[in-house]
Formats: C-alpha cells, sequence, structure tokens
C-alpha cells in the first residue's frame, strides 16, 4: 500500500467507460471531504518506463482530486501497460457503478483494439470469443455480435447473362467462407469460420424540435410532446456546439487511423493510446446528445436533478435509466 500523487497516476487509454458518472463522482467528492474511507485504487507500476498506470479508481480519483486532495491510497502492483489494461478491461464487471451497453462495448473494442499488446504472440493469432468475454465481464453472445460486425462476410459472386444467350444465369462456385487464425484457453491456434455479419442496429436519429397546432409559434416540444423550457433549448437546436464537435471529432479519428494504417512517417510519433482517447471523446460526444427533456424534472431541476446531472435534458442512455413510470 503506497500513497501516490494524483498528478503522478497515468490515465490515457485505460478508462473502460464512455464516461465518469457524474453524480457518483460528486457524492465519491461529498463523502471524502467528510473524511469517509473508500478502497485504495489499483495501480501497476512500470519501472522501466517509471510509469504509475491507473487500472482501477477513476470514479475515486477525480473525486479526489475535486475534493482538493493532492494524492491517494493505492494498492500497487508491478507491470506495464498492457497488465493495467488488462486489469482495466473487467475491474467494473463485478462492483463499482453498474456499466451500461456502450460501457461493454467500449471495453471490447478497448481490448481487440490493443489485443497484440494484450496478448502477443508470434503467429499474430486473434483471442477467442471466451476468452475476450472472460477479460472483458461480458457474456458470450456479446463477444460474438462484436466479432460478426468487425468480420463481415464476403458476398458470393453472381455471374451476369450473356448476350445472345437464353441460357439461365448460372451461380459461381461458392467461395470458401473466410477464416481467422485464434488461440484459445489452451494456448492452441486454429482456423476459426469468419460469423456471419450481424444486422446493424439503427438507432433513429433525434428529431428537431417541433411545433404542434394549438401551441404559440414560439413553443417547441421534444420528442414526448414536452415543453422544451427556454432555457435549454439551445441544446436542442441543430448544428450546435456539440454537434460540431462530434464532426470534427469524427473527422480527425477518420484520417488518424488511416494515416497509422498506413504507416504513415508524419504521425508516427502517435500511439494507439492518442487514437483511444480520440475515440473516446468521438464517443462521448454522440453519447451526450440530447433525447429528451428530463422526464424526471421536467427541465427544471437544473442545479439539483441528478437524473439529468442538472442540465435538464436527458441522452438516451439517462432516459433508459429512468424508473418505468417516467418512460414513454
Amino acid at each position: 500500500m503506497e500513497t501516490i500523487k494524483i498528478s503522478e497516476l497515468d490515465r490515457n487509454g485505460l478508462q473502460t467507460r464512455v464516461a465518469l458518472d457524474e453524480q457518483t463522482v460528486n457524492d465519491y467528492a461529498e463523502a471524502m471531504r467528510g473524511r469517509a474511507k473508500f478502497p485504495p485504487v489499483i495501480v501497476f507500476k512500470d519501472n522501466h518506463k517509471r510509469k504509475l498506470y491507473l487500472a482501477d479508481g477513476f470514479h475515486r480519483v477525480e473525486a479526489a482530486q475535486r475534493a482538493g486532495f493532492k494524492a491517494v491510497k493505492a494498492d500497487v502492483k508491478v507491470g506495464v501497460f498492457a497488465d493495467a489494461l488488462k486489469y482495466a478491461l473487467g475491474a467494473n464487471a463485478n462492483h463499482g457503478l453498474r456499466r451500461s451497453n456502450a460501457d461493454k462495448r467500449r471495453a471490447l473494442e478497448m481490448a481487440w483494439e490493443n489485443r497484440r499488446d494484450l496478448w502477443p504472440r508470434t503467429d499474430n493469432a486473434d483471442p477467442s470469443a471466451s476468452i475476450l468475454s472472460e477479460v472483458c465481464g461480458v457474456s458470450l453472445r456479446t463477444v460474438q455480435d462484436f466479432l460478426a460486425e468487425i468480420h463481415p462476410t464476403q458476398n458470393v459472386p453472381v455471374e451476369p447473362p450473356r448476350k445472345g444467350r437464353s441460357a439461365p444465369v448460372r451461380k459461381a462456385a461458392p467461395t470458401p467462407p473466410p477464416v481467422r487464425k485464434v488461440f484459445g484457453k489452451d494456448g492452441k491456434t486454429r482456423d476459426v469460420p469468419v460469423p456471419p455479419k450481424a444486422a446493424p442496429v439503427r438507432i433513429a436519429p433525434t428529431p428537431p424540435p417541433v411545433r404542434r397546432p394549438g401551441h404559440a409559434p414560439n413553443v417547441m416540444l421534444d420528442r414526448f410532446g414536452v415543453e422544451i423550457p427556454m432555457e435549454i433549448r439551445d441544446a436542442f437546436m441543430d448544428n450546435t456546439a456539440r454537434d460540431q464537435i462530434e464532426s470534427m471529432l469524427q473527422s480527425v479519428v477518420r484520417l488518424l487511423k488511416g494515416a497509422m494504417e498506413a504507416q504513415d512517417p508524419s504521425v508516427a510519433q502517435y500511439r494507439q493510446a492518442d487514437l483511444i482517447e480520440l475515440q473516446n471523446l468521438l464517443r462521448t460526444a454522440r453519447f451526450t446528445k440530447p433525447y429528451c427533456v428530463c422526464r424526471i424534472c421536467q427541465g427544471n431541476g437544473r442545479g439539483s436533478c441528478s437524473a439529468c446531472h442538472e442540465t435538464g435534458f436527458q441522452t438516451e442512455e439517462q432516459y433508459k435509466r429512468n424508473p418505468k413510470e417516467f418512460l414513454a
């Protein structure tokens, strides 16, 4: 057990949640000011690089910082970045704030993008679904759907009809199904067929605020017919700052990822962790899009409502967490 300065903790590329829960951080910070005792955070110490990687306790560290503390108690283990990430991926599976589906998806993406560091192998085989399921603390079905999405099957070509012939169109000989090298818990490598691509989950875009007959021209309603208070109306408009940030981040992520895959020497100083941080920012922008006026406070809880984090509106994830009686 050691006391570690918060400024010395490296948190880059290790936060497996889409975003910290503000209410939890504030609650922790208030308790810390009252001298409440919290479990130590988990830190991995890389003696070679002289790095201290935070693997578990991101809400506690952020709360301690907001409460005015400069250091935290830590259970220090010896390990490199990959060891810290492997611990972080499953740290909240059985304890801490319940993970959302987006959090689980993010953990899987981070594990997959860092699989060469997490499981270094000379044959470049990929981890099996059962290994990913165990490390990330998610169901096997979730992993299988994820793998089906990132490994789409190829379409079977069809021979086009020839001019001057009335013979029926023949299907070309089917190509063998694509395979990939996978290693299991026994360490052995196998050729595994790529699963069929899962049907994409389409989320309906947030409709613009509407004006309905019978309302004054300056009245705007959300998707459930609730009037949007004037104070938060700008958040529901098109082309907001959040929309522009999302668009810019999407372009930057696409540009950097393409350059890294092409081994562009101009981005040689960038690391995979930098790309992951940008992708995390992009996910944050997407998951903070206003979905509706807060169902709990009806937009009037700015400064007091924890359901909308005192904003007056809820994101889609916040809306889904409402009690059943508040759902449309």
